[in-house]
């Protein structure tokens, strides 16, 4: 699809198609991108990479995102280039690639719908796909207005919307992989909430030092420094941390959890 747009945009001369051609290069990209980091992804991990290739699907989704932020900065120039003197497009042959490219997304989109729940990479492949399908709407409709009433400046128009979609489309991607690569607290986890539940926990008598942070989309990790009641004698430790481990895998979406006991102060000090 992408050879037939790109033959037909310069056939054609739309701006539209060939700005439709470039998002589908970027897919192209995607879902190469996405095949690669969900197989190193499947690595096992070593002394050296202890967490295994893990954040390989961040890296790419973010690359993604700035593949995206590039293909829709050239679509936007070229389409403000083109609003004062559109040139004349062959409307026939337009709607006929677009519509085909339209089936051709709308399949893959619903292929990567099915897996993207969860997985930042795969559902940057689906964005790009997804809003590559919008584009192919535009498109119809640009050759629709010229077939019908002669507006030749609806591709360019056209053309601009679809960079400016890419655009937005592309910045809803790159902040989750930017927010998980600075190891920012996961949006499903609420951190107080997640210090009142350890808080609250029999045995416990504060918290302190508490993060939680995410491997990749839908692996999160925390650490804390739970500091136990003066009554906790030294046997029942072990229960009170086992007690922390089913609870928060249960409540808060962590999978990996380190958790460090202290004794309170009066313990340290010999008083009881």
């Amino acid at each position: 699809m992408l050879v037939a747009e790109v033959i037909a945009g310069v056939l054609t001369n739309s701006l539209a198609l060939l700005a439709d051609a470039v998002h589908m290069g970027t897919d192209v990209g995607a879902l190469s991108l996405a095949l690669f980091a969900v197989w190193i992804a499947s690595k096992a991990h070593s002394p050296q990479r202890s967490y295994g290739y893990h954040r390989v699907e961040i890296l790419a989704a973010l690359a993604n995102g700035v593949a995206l932020w590039a293909a829709s900065g050239y679509i936007i120039f070229e389409a403000v280039g083109r609003l004062g003197d559109p040139p004349d497009v062959e409307s026939g042959l337009l709607l006929i690639v677009a519509t085909i490219g339209l089936v051709a997304n709308l399949v893959t989109a619903r292929i990567l719908m099915s897996t993207a729940t969860g997985n930042l990479n795969i559902r940057a492949a689906m964005f790009h796909v997804t809003g590559d399908a919008l584009g192919s709407v535009g498109v119809i409709l640009a050759g629709l207005l010229i077939l019908g009433f002669s507006w030749t400046i609806a591709d360019p128009i056209i053309g601009l919307v679809i960079g400016l979609l890419i655009l937005v489309s592309s910045a809803r991607l790159i902040w989750p992989a930017i927010h998980i690569l600075l190891e920012g607290t996961p949006p499903e986890v609420n951190l107080e909430t997640l210090h009142d539940a350890i808080l609250g926990t029999t045995g416990v008598q504060a918290v302190h030092d508490i993060h939680a942070w995410a491997l990749t989309s839908g692996n999160n990790a925390m650490t804390a420094h739970v500091v136990l009641d003066h009554d906790v004698p030294f046997s029942e430790r072990e229960q009170v941390l086992d007690r922390l481990r089913h609870m928060i895998p249960d409540r808060f979406h962590i999978g990996h959890t380190t958790i460090q006991l202290e004794e309170s102060m009066w313990n340290r000090s010999g008083i009881i």
